[in-house]
């Protein structure tokens, strides 16, 4: 069977690398590139996108990003405003890690950003191969905490 792109994943099977893969708690449990992360189509591409969204809208205290294979790529987190608009969180350029890793960065929320997706860009040209992300958890100032339940990618791996 042929690979299909994915525009918005909101449930079912997930293909390998795909951006469904950065859906849910994390599954990738060692560095590497593993099926079970999102790649984007192609490694050292320049810039990419990983949109996710969570079942309820929350206000915002921290986002938190796994990566799981040549971290240190991510150039800018933002919270998706209800009207589309985007609320940067954080925005610079991380250290890359010495050696592949499993990575979790905490990006701090300031303000009041109520919002029920978050997008965090990528300059894969930054870290040479391809940039994997496991997982993207929402934490609110109440103190819940959400995995993503649905995604979108600039691009896949598992796109044809």
């Amino acid at each position: 069977m042929a690979a299909q792109a994915i525009e918005h994943w909101t449930g079912g099977d997930k293909r390998r690398w795909g951006h469904e893969q950065a859906a849910g708690e994390p599954d990738t449990h060692q560095p590497g590139d593993i099926p079970s992360a999102w790649a984007s189509k192609a490694p050292d591409g320049g810039e990419e996108w990983l949109q996710l969204d969570y079942e309820r809208p929350v206000d915002l205290q921290q986002i938190n990003v796994v990566e799981s294979h040549n971290p240190g790529a991510i150039r800018k987190v933002v919270a998706v405003l209800p009207n589309g608009r985007e609320a940067t969180v954080w925005e610079g350029t991380m250290d890359p890690s010495a050696a592949d890793e499993l990575v979790s960065s905490a990006f701090p929320v300031e303000g009041n950003v109520r919002a029920q997706s978050v997008k965090v860009y990528m300059d894969t040209s930054r870290v040479a191969g391809w940039n994997e992300i496991d997982a993207v958890e929402v934490v609110g100032r109440d103190g819940t905490k959400q995995w993503a339940s649905a995604s979108r990618a600039s691009s896949s791996y598992a796109d044809p």
